[in-house]
């Protein structure tokens, strides 16, 4: 099944996107599309987006990727506060060319490709961000099932990132409420 899709998030004509296969990428794709239009300080979202991921880090670590090394900092920070580790990936330039399409602006998946396919799935979504709001992804496609029982997690979904960008937006909080000028304010 191939599909193209006008998205029309950062601008009226924005990328026309082609889809093939099923993709987890759509909804944090119009996600991304309705915070931008709220002006936030940052986006952040947690998807199981690629096995690429997982295979590289297995079940205990995610993929972090964005393009604010400041806000992935204070996200991985964050994480190994809340017991989520997170790991960064890069968003090479060089691999953005890879989602060229034939009949949209970019593709969420180049077939026959088995290299560097979270890198290619970070740049597929980082197109829909706006470039002056920072960004960042969690992949967390290793992490959110759990094959066993332990001490952390029972065997099943484990919510992972939940407690990460938890902590993320409580020290944001704290942060801001120790500057001066700023008590009380949300």
């Amino acid at each position: 099944m191939l599909l193209a899709l006008r998205l029309r998030m950062r601008e009226p004509d924005g990328p026309a996107a082609a889809a093939r296969g099923r993709s987890g990428a759509w909804p944090l794709l119009v996600a991304a599309g309705l915070a931008a239009e709220t002006g936030p300080q940052a986006i952040t979202d947690t998807a199981t987006l690629t096995g690429a991921a997982a295979i590289a880090l297995g079940r205990r670590v995610a993929a972090v990727m964005g393009t604010d090394d400041a806000l992935i900092d204070r996200l991985r920070a964050a994480a190994t506060r809340a017991g989520e580790p997170l790991w960064p990936l890069p968003l090479p330039d060089a691999y953005r060319p890879r989602l060229r399409s034939r009949i949209a602006d970019l593709v969420d998946y180049t077939l026959g490709t088995r290299h560097g396919t979270a890198l290619l799935a970070g740049h597929f979504l980082r197109e829909f961000v706006p470039p002056d709001i920072p960004w960042a992804h969690l992949d967390i496609q290793g992490t959110a099932l759990s094959d066993t029982d332990d001490a952390e997690w029972p065997a099943g979904a484990t919510g992972f990132g939940v407690r990460a960008l938890a902590e993320l937006v409580t020290a944001s909080r704290t942060e801001r409420s120790s500057m001066p000028g700023t008590a009380g304010q949300p």
